[in-house]
């Protein structure tokens, strides 16, 4: 797979840190602890793994993998508390990165002339409702397309069908049944965000409208797109959007959800797995390994050679 190196900037989280805890998808970051943590003064590989043992005993995790590597090959692979080195992790918003790729993709195959092109004149999108929204803007957060909506009791409208069984503010319409268009469909004709011409509101459904872009010119579903395209490709065989596509042995290895914390008011996480759903999402849907984002982020590090 080549993808041509002029358009990786634009590529958004470019770097990827292959440290992975069981916090739930509304990512709880660890935080330097306020006392001194003598078992991560070290400065030696072996240092790591004593190091993340400390936060498993002190309770801030549940259980941590980490891979370093130098120079493209791995050097070292820890694993620590509830997880195995072969752990599968929701990945969150680190799908993204998988979803601008895909887009690069399509630039190098030609279906998409460039990031600058406009999304309504690409084929089967003259109806796109903001005409002048383009590529670059969708996967650069610049486009305006809103995340969250203020006030009200439906706070985060723009990522609740990832999150809950409701579609916008209806709580009887569920899109555990829709397909990825009739989702993106719906929420492209949400009001835009009037940005300056520095500003960037991050959006889920910006990656929304980036998946449904990538499944209509593609002419494949997106999640099987993305495994001919990128996961066979870098044999990152553990990576997927959907558990109940999973082998019985890879779903044995999906990590729980870190439930320590509480889930803030606004966010509703009631699916860990998502059972029964028909639609993949762009921006938060992936599961991984360690070893197979390792592999992702090689691709990356070889500007997609």
């Amino acid at each position: 797979m080549a993808v041509r190196p002029r358009y990786l900037p634009w590529i958004s989280a470019f770097s990827i840190l292959l440290l992975l805890d069981g916090s739930s998808a509304s990512t709880h970051i660890v935080t330097a602890q306020p006392k001194p943590r003598p078992a991560c003064d070290g400065t030696r590989l072996t240092d790591i793994r004593p190091c993340m043992r400390s936060f498993v005993e002190d309770g801030t995790i549940l259980g941590l993998v980490t891979l370093v590597d130098r120079g493209g090959l791995p050097l070292a692979l820890n694993a620590v508390g509830a997880y195995r080195h072969d752990s599968i992790f929701q990945i969150a918003s680190l799908s993204k990165p998988f979803i601008s790729v895909g887009i690069m993709i399509l630039i190098e195959q030609g279906k998409i002339p460039s990031v600058d092109t406009k999304v309504s004149e690409l084929a089967g999108f003259h109806e796109f409702p903001h005409r002048d929204t383009t590529i670059k803007q969708l996967l650069t957060h610049t486009a305006g397309v809103w995340f969250k909506r203020e006030g009200g009791a439906e706070g985060w409208l723009g990522v609740e069908p990832f999150l809950t069984n409701r579609m916008d503010n209806a709580p009887a319409i569920t899109v555990r049944d829709k397909p990825l268009a009739v989702v993106a469909s719906h929420y492209a004709n949400a009001t835009l965000y009037p940005l300056g011409a520095q500003d960037f509101h991050y959006s889920n459904i910006g990656y929304l409208m980036l998946g449904w872009v990538i499944e209509r010119l593609s002419g494949q579903p997106l999640d099987r797109f993305m495994k001919a395209e990128i996961f066979d490709k870098l044999g990152m065989k553990d990576t997927f959007y959907l558990a109940e596509s999973a082998s019985s042995g890879q779903r044995a290895r999906i990590v729980n959800l870190d439930r320590r914390k509480p889930d803030p008011s606004d966010y509703n996480h009631y699916d860990e797995r998502r059972p029964g759903w028909a639609y993949v999402s762009p921006g938060g849907g992936l599961y991984s390994t360690a070893t197979d984002l390792h592999a992702f982020i090689s691709l990356l590090r070889h500007r997609g050679q």
